[in-house]
């Protein structure tokens, strides 16, 4: 059975939709192609993704992957690791794209606010333990 038939079924076990998953094929199968031998047909491209896919939405052992898609548990290991490393070579750039002066700056702003916030909390606190204290 294909989940592609089953839209439904499909986000709920790669977590994500099938729109998604044909746009990061699309972007990763040129890393992720093997070459023919006479020896064996490699995975295919598809299933190299949909294995990290479920290792990762689900984060199970490799071995429950092994019996999943009748794949060695060393092949689910290098499989992961490879498709990973694509991953991150791909999509680091887009997705994660190095933070600018303007970005660090707003962070370092945010965090300033919440310390002040917090210590005027903390002082706040002393004072009234403090006075508390005198009274007693």
């Amino acid at each position: 059975m294909s989940l592609r038939a089953h839209p439904e079924e499909f986000t709920k076990y790669y977590r994500m939709s099938i729109t998604t998953f044909d746009e990061l094929i699309s972007l990763v199968r040129p890393y992720l192609t093997r070459q023919v031998t006479n020896m064996r047909s490699p995975i295919s491209e598809e299933e190299r993704l949909i294995i990290t896919l479920r290792y990762l939405a689900t984060g199970t052992h490799f071995s429950s992957l092994h019996f999943e898609f009748l794949a060695g548990v060393s092949t689910i290991a290098m499989i992961v690791r490879e498709t990973c490393e694509v991953l991150w070579e791909v999509l680091q750039p887009k997705e994660m794209a190095e933070p600018t002066t303007d970005d660090w700056k707003d962070v370092a702003k945010g965090f300033f606010e919440k310390k002040n916030a917090i210590s005027k909390y903390c002082w706040r606190r002393e004072f009234i333990c403090l006075t508390i204290n005198l009274y007693f």
